[in-house]
């Protein structure tokens, strides 16, 4: 019964239950639940919002460059909360840390679609993603300790699977609340999940206690603050306002400075607000080099893919998402099993197996026109998503598998960061090398056409009876057929665009592998299956 509620203990100034693991079965199903209740709600409302964003824009009357924020104001917050949860959880506790940001996620929500102005909705967002950021990595922490060894795979699957399940009927959702109600329904959405979250939580989750009251660094934050702002704001707009201008250098500048500072505070400090001494254990920083990796993929081809279904196949948002919706559930179901897995064998074998399905899946990407058919495109996004599902899980699971115990909560706000920036390099990444082989596959194209070549004249002669059947003016025709040719030109170099980034992922992809090679984890056995 969710009433049940865990004894605690410091071990190694970590909460952990007294009573063993497994002694209440019911009581980590509920756990569980309400770790995924919170998993569901942020993953939800970070992709419903993308599909609103044009009528927002409409209703607040707000342009391009002020409407990013929306989304930037939360995604740097949440993230610089993301690292800080060993020392939130060591200070207040892992329930009151899980319950409150959820709490103020929730209570955020409502304000968001109560916003008269576009400042308003900013700063309502920037405050919902200071919620957010440690329900996801205090979420894992929390599985990590409530389940016995052999299990834990099986729970960070489930775990993974609500993270795939807002991504899955967000963009439909989101699509038909825009096409035929208000876009403030998408935050009032939040609010039910919350409450529950909320409710069950109170009652389910362990009752832990703090280890130690430390106090806060007030420079470790700042730097950290200073560090992340500068960073995912350059990467946010770095193909907007130019990666070689003044701004976005001066940004990346501040960036390092605040960055190397914000490392020597948090190694000479004898109370760290973050424990960088988890990238001494050598298994840790693999992992999370190939975590950087692996959401740099991720998100640099959701986006592409995001993109080439409504922009070059002409998909509509709603149509978008319900095509995207199997592939989310593919990969949702399928770290189930991976998870379960990864609590029988190693981990590492499950990682490489993902890395190798998901290199192939991008130079399938790269061969992808817009004369493949449908069912073509939908069998390599499968793929693609079935590929995922072996590392995401597998990687988390192998991740905590090296920490200590007093370690988890500081190892998994890094992996979390390593996620948001990770994801913030693969947009950055994708967008600029798009733009520009869409821009050098134009300009060679239309350098490499002759004229007076036969092919052109061929072309310019079909254009000319075509417009002139069609009643087009005799003056117009040569200056239409031109046009046609061009955008025909422009059409194909932007397919191509489209290729070349693909293939060029599938390249930085593939370098996940050779680290992957040098993890090393002990088997699971019977034995310590017990």
């Amino acid at each position: 019964m969710p009433g049940k509620r865990f004894k605690t203990m410091a071990t190694n100034g970590q909460e952990a239950p007294t009573q063993g693991f497994g002694e209440d079965p019911a009581g980590k199903w509920w756990t569980m639940a309400v770790v995924v209740l919170g998993t569901i709600v942020i993953s939800f409302n970070a992709t419903i919002l993308n599909v609103a964003l044009p009528k927002i824009m409409s209703n607040l009357r707000v342009d391009v460059e002020e409407i990013r924020w929306v989304i930037t104001g939360f995604m740097i917050s949440m993230t610089i909360l993301m690292p800080t949860i060993g020392w939130l959880g060591e200070r207040f506790g892992n329930k009151n840390v899980f319950l409150g940001g959820l709490a103020l996620f929730t209570l955020t929500s409502i304000l968001c679609g109560m916003a008269w102005d576009i400042n308003s909705l900013i700063f309502f967002r920037v405050l919902q993603g200071i919620g957010g950021g440690p329900i996801m990595p205090m979420g894992m922490v929390i599985l990590y300790e409530t389940f016995p060894p052999h299990q834990r795979g099986f729970a960070l699957g489930v775990y993974t699977l609500g993270m795939t399940f807002g991504p899955a009927i967000g963009p439909t959702l989101g699509g038909w609340i825009v096409q035929d109600h208000s876009w403030r329904l998408i935050f009032y959405l939040n609010i039910p999940i919350g409450i529950a979250g909320i409710l069950l939580g109170s009652i389910a989750l362990p009752k832990t206690r703090k280890s130690e009251r430390k106090p806060l660094d007030v420079w470790g934050i700042s730097l950290l603050a200073l560090f992340l702002v500068t960073l995912l704001v350059g990467l946010s707009q770095g193909n907007i306002e130019g990666w070689g201008s003044s701004y976005i250098i001066g940004l990346f500048l501040v960036a390092a400075v605040s960055g190397a500072l914000f490392i020597l505070r948090e190694i000479k400090t004898p109370l760290p607000l973050v424990e960088l001494r988890v990238f001494k254990i050598r298994n840790f920083s693999i992992i999370s080099g190939v975590a950087i990796i692996n959401y740099l993929g991720m998100m640099g081809t959701f986006f592409l893919i995001s993109i080439f279904l409504q922009r070059t196949l002409g998909f509509t948002p709603l149509r978008a998402g319900l095509f995207m919706l199997p592939t989310a559930l593919t990969m949702g179901g399928t770290s189930v099993l991976t998870g379960r897995l990864s609590d029988r064998v190693n981990p590492k074998y499950l990682i490489i197996s993902g890395l190798g399905m998901r290199v192939c899946s991008f130079f399938l990407f790269a061969t992808v026109n817009t004369l493949t058919g449908l069912g073509v495109i939908m069998a390599i996004l499968l793929f693609r998503s079935f590929s995922a599902a072996w590392i995401v899980t597998p990687l988390s699971n192998a991740a905590m598998q090296t920490l200590p115990p007093e370690l988890y909560r500081h190892g998994s706000g890094i992996l979390a960061l390593m996620r948001g920036v990770g994801g913030s390099l693969g947009i950055a990444i994708t967008t600029t090398v798009l733009t520009y082989r869409i821009s050098w596959n134009a300009i060679s194209s239309l350098e490499a056409v002759d004229a007076s070549s036969i092919s052109i004249r061929e072309a310019m002669q079909h254009l000319s009876q075509y417009l002139m059947s069609a009643g087009e003016s005799t003056e117009m025709i040569h200056t239409k057929s031109l046009l046609l040719i061009a955008r025909k030109i422009l059409d194909h170099a932007i397919l191509n665009g489209y290729q070349d980034t693909f293939f060029f992922l599938g390249i930085i992809f593939s370098m996940a592998v050779i680290p992957a090679l040098f993890i090393k984890l002990p088997k699971y056995t019977k034995e310590k299956q017990v």
